[in-house]
């Protein structure tokens, strides 16, 4: 993800949907997924108690909740320039012909500009 919508600071969506060479959804797990930064929890340290505790994470990106615009379906990361990014991992070479990101907007200024 190169560029944050809105705000400087976050990136975050609520899905990540890959499609094959004939429009089929492609079906994914949470532990094919990861990035970097991982999420908000790298942000460990003086910031909040309870801080490494948030549940906007990756595995949200693949959970089929879309219309829901709360953190328990919603991955967050600190935007890092140049990018944010996120792997998905095969087992077996996959034809993937399609992406279809969901921003996950808390306010208006949280989204992400694919």
């Amino acid at each position: 993800i190169y560029n944050s919508w809105g705000d400087p600071f976050y990136v975050g969506l609520n899905e990540l949907t890959l499609f094959d060479e004939t429009g089929a959804e492609i079906p994914l797990e949470p532990g094919q997924l990861s990035a970097d930064p991982e999420s908000v929890n790298v942000l460990i340290g003086d910031i909040d108690e309870g801080a490494g505790d948030d549940i906007r994470t990756p595995d949200k990106l693949v959970n089929h909740v879309v219309d829901d615009n709360t953190a328990h379906n919603s991955w967050l990361a600190p935007f890092l320039p140049p990018c944010t990014k996120i792997y998905i991992v095969f087992d077996v070479p996959v034809v993937v012909s399609g992406l279809r990101l969901h921003n996950y907007n808390k306010t208006p200024k949280v989204v992400c500009k694919h």
